[in-house]
């Protein structure tokens, strides 16, 4: 057989053998088989069996759940061979069925039924319902998730006023919000337009005096004035400069008079 739980029920009058597994790792399947004609019979499925009997006559069996081996679901079921259920009693509520058997004596031998009996319906499991307190069964359900619900504290009124404390917080946060975004939209302007340069000194061709010194002092002076041209440059485009630079530019005017003269 194999299996542990595994069991061979025989009937000495018949050639029919019973083979079933039980236990708590057993389903309770039952087949019944034909020794002599190597054949199956039929077959069924009695879970939570602790009771089989074949019948005097060797045509039916009884598979039962008795106390103390299990101490729920207790009953017995009447089985055709075949494996057709043909009747079934379960215990009600506070019944318990301590042992089962069926009644001796002198039974005439009659040839086995070869046409199964029409098996009667078991009626299918309730599925457990969700758990409600004494206090709420029969009655409609008033629970709501809290997606639907204002947030409150536990014993506050959902529907209240709410309380002046509760609504300067709520001003504060909206105003912390305007400022906010107040400031993402500054961030977000475009930056002012950089002033226009003020206009570049009109560079001419150097042109020789004729004097040596004076074609120097020129030609530094065209220097000096293209340095405060860059620098002039700088300080309109945003840029900070150190009070050396500043002065060079406001010396600007001042060589511009002395390349005039020096141009005499």
């Amino acid at each position: 057989m194999g299996a542990q739980n595994s069991l061979v029920y025989f009937y000495n009058s018949v050639s029919l053998v019973l083979l079933g597994g039980f236990g708590n790792i057993a389903t309770g399947h039952i087949e019944v088989w034909d020794v002599r004609a190597c054949r199956k019979l039929g077959g069924c499925s009695a879970p939570d069996t602790t009771c089989l009997q074949w019948d005097p006559r060797g045509e039916t069996f009884i598979t039962a759940t008795t106390y103390p081996r299990l101490t729920v679901g207790n009953g017995y079921k009447i089985w055709h061979y075949t494996g057709a259920l043909m009747h079934k009693r379960s215990c009600v509520e506070k019944e318990v069925l301590l042992s089962i058997t069926w009644q001796t004596g002198n039974f005439p031998k009659s040839e086995l039924s070869k046409v199964p009996p029409k098996s009667i319906q078991e009626a299918p499991a309730k599925p457990a319902a969700a758990y409600r307190p004494p206090g709420a069964r029969n009655k409609p359900s008033t629970f709501t998730l809290h997606e639907y619900e204002k947030p409150h504290r536990p014993g506050q009124n959902v529907n209240a006023a709410p309380s002046k404390q509760a609504i300067k917080q709520k001003e504060k946060r909206e105003a912390r919000k305007a400022r906010k975004a107040e400031e993402r939209a500054a961030d977000d302007s475009p930056a002012p337009a950089a002033p226009p340069a003020p206009p570049a000194h009109n560079k001419q061709p150097f042109t020789s005096t004729g004097d040596p010194e004076k074609d120097k002092k020129i030609k530094n002076l065209n220097k000096k004035l293209s340095d405060i041209e860059k620098l002039k440059q700088q300080k309109a485009a945003g840029k900070a400069l150190e009070l050396n630079q500043l002065a060079k530019i406001d010396s600007e005017q001042t060589l511009l008079q002395e390349l005039e003269k020096l141009k005499l």
